[in-house]
């Protein structure tokens, strides 16, 4: 039930699947010359809703286990984790007006 919100790498592509529990992840695009700059998408993954999401650099996301028990978020990056290549906003503090 807690939530991790808001990350955005600036270069790293993440690819999150959910294979335990079921978890809501939140996408807002921050990108200013995207086609969905400012969009808010709302995705729930489990093993009944099995798929891959891939969140492109530059679109901030936040996530919460959403079953009882153990929830396990997979990301399978197409880079090697650097912490100087992320932005982390809290929520309270967010331009990005979603309630969880």
């Amino acid at each position: 039930g807690s939530i991790k919100a808001w990350k955005k790498h600036l270069k790293m592509t993440c690819n999150f699947v959910v294979p335990v529990g079921c978890i809501k992840i939140v996408i807002f695009d921050s990108r200013e010359t995207s086609p969905t700059s400012g969009m808010i998408n709302e995705f729930a993954l489990s093993l009944e809703n099995y798929m891959r999401l891939t969140v492109p650099p530059g679109v901030f996301y936040g996530f919460k286990g959403i079953e009882n028990g153990l929830n396990l978020l997979l990301n399978i990056a197409d880079i090697v984790h650097d912490p100087l290549e992320q932005e982390t906003i809290s929520i309270e503090k967010s331009e990005v007006k979603y309630f969880w």
